[in-house]
């Protein structure tokens, strides 16, 4: 029976695989799969039961959802933009040197937006232009950004490191969020080195950046394309708007208060209130975010529940479903 049982699964995992590939629906397949699995070892109510289970797993619910919410308010206020648009200021004209610093940009940036799309939105409206102007190939700027949307194996708000810690938590109820984190800092630090070192080779081998070259005004064309013809890759914007500082604080605060609660910082009389939970994080946040930003609390709390239930059912829908 055992025998049969290690056959059923093997063949589960390549049924799965193959409904992906086929651009299925991922909670649909999951679930499917794992019902007829059930049935086929005559335990048809075991999957419901997981089902269920899983359904109200206050530890996962609590990070995730919180966390979600929190970049839903982020994204409402434009402090993520804001952020966004500090730390890419002083980019200018580097030339090649674009290419692994907007990797290692998008990275930063997605531990603290651990969403890889809301991070590629945020980061790709910003810098691939900015990149384009300054002679590297579309494809390329794209790729650069899509390369650094890995940086939320460092984030405490990543449904990966949540279920982790929900999973070890069963037999070490102190695991936290921020020991996964420290566990796998190293192996996460070496492989954004790796990428770095392959984006810039594959930049010089497929030759995807040319000094003097303005692609985004290629595209355009119009007045750009004398900026272009000129070698002239500035900033797009003759009139850059005005970063506000405090707005792109807000997005590391709950970042911030994780980490020193997760350290031995804590220790000291005056941090000691910052060991809590990432769900308090997110919402210790988000609530900084109307002081700072003087939003309608309302808005922000209609924005905040909204990103709760996307989490619920985009992510741990698809744990629930796994």
């Amino acid at each position: 029976m055992q025998t049969f049982r290690l056959f059923l699964a093997l063949a589960g995992i390549v049924a799965v695989v193959a409904l992906l590939i086929m651009k299925k629906d991922t909670k649909t397949v999951l679930i499917g799969v794992g019902l007829v699995l059930c049935v086929l070892c005559l335990k048809p109510l075991d999957g419901l039961g997981a089902f269920t289970s899983y359904m109200t797993k206050a530890g996962l619910i609590k990070a995730i959802c919180a966390s979600m919410g929190f970049a839903f308010v982020m994204k409402f206020t434009g402090c993520d933009r804001a952020l966004v648009n500090l730390l890419t200021r002083p980019l200018g004209n580097i030339g090649f040197l674009l290419i692994p610093i907007v990797v290692a940009l998008t990275y930063f940036i997605n531990i603290a937006i651990p969403s890889a799309a809301g991070c590629s939105a945020a980061v790709g409206a910003t810098l691939i232009p900015v990149m384009m102007a300054a002679g590297v190939k579309p494809e390329m700027a794209g790729a650069a950004v899509f390369a650094g949307t890995f940086g939320s194996v460092l984030s405490p708000g990543s449904a990966h490191n949540v279920f982790v810690a929900d999973m070890v938590k069963a037999h070490n109820p102190s695991y936290t969020v921020q020991d996964v984190i420290a566990v796998q800092f190293s192996s996460a630090i070496t492989a954004l080195i790796v990428v770095l070192i392959v984006m810039s080779i594959t930049a010089i081998v497929c030759k995807d950046y040319i000094k003097g070259v303005n692609y985004l005004a290629q595209k355009e064309g119009g007045a750009n394309s004398v900026a272009a013809s000129s070698g002239d890759s500035s900033n797009l914007d003759a009139q850059p708007q005005k970063i506000n500082v405090l707005y792109a604080l807000m997005p590391l605060v709950p970042l911030v208060i994780l980490v020193i609660g997760g350290t031995s910082l804590n220790q000291v009389s005056f941090l000691k209130w910052t060991k809590m939970g990432v769900a308090e994080a997110m919402l210790l946040g988000a609530i900084l975010t109307i002081a700072v930003t003087l939003t309608d609390p309302q808005k922000i709390t209609k924005e905040f529940f909204k990103g709760m239930g996307s989490a619920y059912a985009d992510i741990i829908g698809i744990i629930i479903a796994a």
